[in-house]
């Protein structure tokens, strides 16, 4: 049996490493086999280079040229002229001005490659089965001695990560208590700033929860950062969970969440055969979460209910959330919802946090604040982001007489909850029957492309025959010439031999 040394030895001596080439030193057969193809190679080209220089003095050719058509070397050579050259036609060029012909001198050299080629696959399959055979006999040790190597190598891309990270070692603690984390900043942010102090440029929030909490809602304007907030705390238990260290202070206790799963963005779906709006999207999305979700999981959700109509979504956010509360470990989520920010500061168990805003500057401060619940404030967000002030005035207008309206007009409000229903209901038909014509128009294009494409091989296919028949005509020509001066000939030699027999 070898030694390990003997079997890197041995795979060295037959394999280039790196790079995987079974080399000619692997054994003598391929060495010879490869020795042969060489000096054919160079026979053939030398035969083809004169051939083709010859085709091209004689304006056969467009130029001196070789090239390789079905794995056999071959000069290109024009349609007309095609059978001035005897051989076999491997191809014709897309134009169908061009016939590619291998030579007749040159089949035998091509043939003679084909056969070695398939012979140097088949040693070089013997190799590799042999030094297969050869590997065997240590898989044992090597699986060993490749895994040490693959928990080194993670080992020391965790500390390169955490020097360059300049992050904090976190402290892993059972799922059912609390977490600590002060001043995390999003990974994301770090990468970003390469180079630079990203906390002059970068806000950090704070998340203390104690052991009691199992809900969290984030609340407050549009832009504020809360669901880059929900992302943050995501990825840093994601990343304690991988051993690796985290962009906040030192101290942070993160627990220890089996499961972290998500429901962020919109997952609308345009296939014509089950598609899902927005809104049917997200609610597959929550009941996948709820059934998943269990004592050792970490659920987020980014404002949970949206897509509908506000009440019955905010109806539907308040269940959701207070089911988590009974099954997660913890679910943070944001919102804009009175209901859920109501429903929270009533739980024992749930706690509220609020993006800052600054309605002196109309912009958001990104800080988050413990305790606190937050407007949405989308007329300030609108007005800070530069929208036209007409525009928001008649918007300030129409929110106080939907106030009004809502207090003193019960049935109006039903009626306009049912037409934005029906409105809704309408947009998402229209948008379904709109792809489905997009899908049909994509499909007869497809249809009318395979049909040129078909048309064009056929045409392709018929050219290359009428070439194949005219040069065995041409040669059936010759073959019956040459035949005619042969019996031309006889016929002389047999004239003069008859009168001296005589």
């Amino acid at each position: 049996m070898r030694t390990p040394l003997e079997v890197v030895e041995a795979i060295e001596r037959c394999v280039s490493v790196p790079g995987g080439e079974v080399l000619d030193a692997a054994s003598e057969t391929l060495r010879a086999i490869r020795v042969e193809q060489r000096r054919i190679r160079e026979e053939l080209r030398t035969m083809l280079n004169a051939t083709s220089k010859e085709m091209a003095r004689k304006n056969f050719a467009e130029r001196a040229q070789i090239v390789t058509r079905l794995g056999r070397q071959c000069i290109p050579m024009k349609l007309g002229s095609a059978g001035e050259l005897p051989g076999v036609v491997l191809d014709v060029s897309g134009t169908g001005n061009t016939v590619f012909k291998e030579p007749q001198i040159a089949v035998p050299l091509n043939n003679a490659l084909a056969t070695l080629s398939a012979s140097e696959d088949a040693e070089i399959e013997r190799i590799l089965v042999e030094l297969t055979s050869i590997v065997q006999t240590h898989a044992d040790v090597l699986l060993d001695a490749n895994e040490a190597l693959t928990e080194l190598d993670v080992a020391n891309a965790r500390a390169r990560h955490a020097e360059w990270f300049d992050g904090a070692e976190p402290t892993i603690v059972d799922a059912n208590q609390g977490m600590c984390v002060r001043e995390l900043q999003h990974p994301l942010f770090r990468h970003w700033r390469r180079g630079t102090d990203v906390r002059d440029v970068v806000v950090p929030i704070d998340f203390n929860v104690d052991s009691s909490i199992k809900c969290v809602t984030i609340t407050g304007p549009n832009t504020g950062g809360k669901t880059a907030s929900l992302k943050a705390i995501g990825v840093a238990c994601l990343m304690a969970r991988a051993g690796l260290y985290l962009p906040c202070e030192s101290g942070c206790e993160i627990p220890f969440f089996r499961h972290v799963i998500a429901d962020l963005g919109d997952s609308q779906t345009l296939e014509l055969d089950g598609g899902l709006s927005t809104f049917g999207a997200h609610l597959k999305g929550l009941q996948r979460i709820l059934d998943a979700a269990t004592d050792d999981t970490l659920v987020l959700l980014d404002e949970p209910g949206s897509g509908t109509d506000p009440a019955e979504g905010a109806s539907l956010a308040v269940a959701v959330l207070n089911k988590l509360s009974r099954t997660s470990r913890l679910t943070i989520a944001t919102s804009h919802y009175e209901e859920v920010k109501e429903a929270t500061l009533a739980s024992d168990t749930a706690q509220v946090a609020a993006v800052e805003f600054d309605l002196q500057s109309l912009q958001p401060t990104y800080r988050l604040l413990w305790g606190e619940t937050g407007k949405s404030n989308a007329l300030h967000i609108a007005a800070g982001l530069g929208l036209e002030p007409w525009i928001l005035a008649e918007a300030r207008i129409a929110l106080a007489k939907a106030d009004a309206n809502a207090e003193v007009d019960a049935s109006g409000a039903i009626a306009r909850e049912n037409r934005a229903k029906l409105a809704s209901a309408l947009d998402e038909e229209c948008d379904v029957q709109l792809a489905r014509r997009a899908a049909a128009a994509a499909t007869l294009e497809e249809t009318r492309a395979l049909f040129d494409e078909v048309r064009s091989k056929s045409a392709h296919l018929d050219l290359r025959k009428q070439i194949i028949r005219d040069d065995a005509n041409n040669e059936i020509e010759r073959k019956i010439e040459e035949a005619r001066d042969g019996l031309s000939r006889a016929l002389r030699t047999l004239n003069v031999a008859t009168p001296n027999a005589r």
